[in-house]
């Protein structure tokens, strides 16, 4: 996303000067952190077409591309799921939706049951 961003520019004709995204290479997923930029900052817009969205349509295509092994992120990630469970049957969890309950604070969570007074 930050490469895609890198790419555009802001709402004052600007290339970006902070990536959206912050994060430690050697720890991505503890440290991947948003930084606070403000919606100017953000750069939507392709240099051939300031004040557009070319760029933020770029970004948003980034979620149906086929970047890893020829899926995209949904699927490749979907497929981890599907090959964890045929290697290790015994770890599939069912989650029965009652378990969520909020039994100290005497209501269930939205969607999953009725409130308790």
């Amino acid at each position: 996303m930050n490469t895609t961003l890198a790419q555009g520019i802001d709402q004052n004709g600007a290339a970006p000067t902070t990536d959206l995204f912050t994060y430690n290479p050697a720890q991505v997923a503890l440290s991947l952190a948003v930084n606070p930029l403000t919606p100017d900052q953000i750069a939507a817009a392709l240099p051939s077409a300031t004040g557009g969205n070319g760029n933020a349509l770029n970004l948003a295509a980034l979620a149906d591309a086929k970047t890893l092994n020829g899926y995209a992120f949904a699927q490749f990630y979907g497929n981890l799921v599907d090959v964890w469970e045929t290697i290790y049957p015994s770890q599939k969890q069912s989650v029965d939706r009652a378990t969520f309950a909020e039994s100290d604070a005497g209501f269930t969570k939205p969607g999953f049951g009725s409130v308790a007074e």
